[in-house]
């Protein structure tokens, strides 16, 4: 009745286009989720750069004091600067003063705000000129 030939059927070609097309797109998605990846990671980056710049500005600015502030940069970054004494009833023997330094940097990403903070320590000689009368 039937010759047997050669050759796929239509049911071997649409399971394989099916295999193909899951294929395709799990690549795709992967794809897409280094993507997000990437633009996570450039926005972390940037903070911590931001964060490290912003305390080396502090310490060799010469006038380290007690303060806060806050500032904008670039209109999408936020960061905030902290600067305290640390218990000088416990520093006075001592040669120097010890001040903490932290620096807080926000900024928003696709759907929430991010934020990266970076606290140190830092020790200044003290001044060793006395006044005299």
């Amino acid at each position: 009745m039937f010759d047997k030939k050669e050759g796929f059927t239509l049911i071997e070609i649409m399971v394989a286009m099916t295999i193909v097309a899951v294929g395709i797109t799990a690549i795709v998605q992967l794809f897409s989720g280094s993507l997000r990846l990437v633009s996570a990671s450039e926005g972390y980056t940037k903070a911590v750069i931001m964060a490290q710049s912003r305390i080396r500005s502090v310490i060799t600015d010469g006038n380290l004091r007690e303060e806060e502030y806050t500032e904008r940069v670039d209109g999408v970054y936020m960061y905030h600067v902290a600067i305290r004494q640390l218990d000088t009833d416990r520093t006075e023997p001592l040669q120097f003063d010890l001040y903490a330094i932290k620096v807080s940097v926000k900024w928003q990403s696709a759907s929430n705000e991010k934020s990266y903070t970076l606290n140190t320590l830092y020790a200044r000689k003290k001044d060793t000129v006395t006044k005299t009368s």
